[in-house]
Parts: C-alpha cells; sequence; structure tokens
C-alpha cells in the first residue's frame, strides 16, 4: 500500500550495547579525496531515552561519559518506515561536553591511525605486499604495481597510507 508520508527512522548504536533512535542531525562525509570517512550526531538538547541490552535506559540526570568512551564501535542505520539501511560504520573519536551533545566518528581508518609504529626496509616492494604488511588481517585489493625500494621508519599504518597517496597518487 502507498503511503501518502514516509517516517525517517534512525538507529545509532554504539559498543553493541547502547542504542538511541533519535538525533538532531547526523552529517556523513564519504570521499575518495579523504584517507577516511567521518561522520558527526548531533544529540537533541533535551535527550533522555536509550536502550541499553535491548532494555529501556533513561540517561536523564547522568552523564553520558560513564557509558560512551573514546574507540567504542559505532553504526549509524537510516531509512524510512522501519527499514534500515547502514550508512557508517566506525569508531568514536570525540565526544562533545557541551549541550547538545556531538560525537564525531571515523571509520576503520582510526584503528590504523592509533596502530603502533612500524619499522621496516624493503629492497622490492609491490603495493599489495605493503599494505598486507601494514594492515595485517584486513582484506585487501590492490593493484599488484611496484613500488621499488621503501623504508619505513617510526610510522603508523595511516602514515604509510598517507605517504602512498602523496607520492604515488594512490586512493583507498
Amino acid at each position: 500500500m502507498p503511503y501518502h508520508y514516509y517516517n525517517i527512522d534512525v538507529r545509532i548504536t554504539i559498543a553493541d550495547k547502547i542504542q538511541f533512535n533519535i538525533c538532531k542531525s547526523i552529517q556523513i562525509e564519504s570521499t575518495i579525496e579523504k584517507l577516511s570517512d567521518t561522520a558527526k550526531i548531533e544529540l537533541p538538547r533535551e535527550f533522555k531515552n536509550a536502550l541499553m541490552n535491548d532494555k529501556g535506559f533513561s540517561l536523564e540526570r547522568k552523564n553520558l561519559l560513564e557509558y560512551l568512551k573514546i574507540g567504542d564501535s559505532i553504526t549509524i542505520e537510516a531509512g524510512y518506515n522501519g527499514d534500515l539501511y547502514t550508512e557508517f560504520e566506525g569508531y568514536l573519536t570525540e565526544i562533545g561536553a557541551e549541550i547538545p551533545t556531538v560525537l564525531e566518528c571515523e571509520d576503520e581508518m582510526y584503528k590504523l591511525r592509533k596502530a603502533g609504529m612500524l619499522n621496516k626496509t624493503f629492497a622490492s616492494v609491490t603495493l599489495k605486499q605493503l599494505l598486507k604488511f601494514i594492515a595485517p588481517g584486513y582484506e585487501i585489493e590492490a593493484l599488484d604495481m611496484s613500488l621499488g625500494k621503501m623504508l619505513i621508519e617510526r610510522a603508523t599504518p595511516y602514515k604509510v597510507i598517507e605517504k602512498l597517496k602523496s607520492d604515488y597518487g594512490i586512493r583507498c
């Protein structure tokens, strides 16, 4: 049956335990020009209700920072009339202290930015080999192009990818 109007639905899940079904605004930026996708969520001023472990939960007179922390996983789903689609998956990078509360998020690149420092010298390396070295455990789809000699000295995987972008014009 065709609807005369559509109800906008949203579900924001943080750390697989807290869910918000309401927000003031969501901004998602996804472009190949930047290394990572980002999202910014603004919670309403009078925000009080959430779900914790699938049960009703009130945040009235409670500090949101007791339940959320930087690095928590976040999934943003949105759609109409209960038909939700995943729009963003990533991690909390900043929790605003002002009212209304603003949550800033970054995609999987957040983990690569926070990973440990790498040191390695390659006599000859391909792009695929380099990416497998700096990001083990990730599914890699890349050209098998030769990059020649390469030195990685005290750099996070994110810094290596940044260098690939600036030196070779590689986008990911």
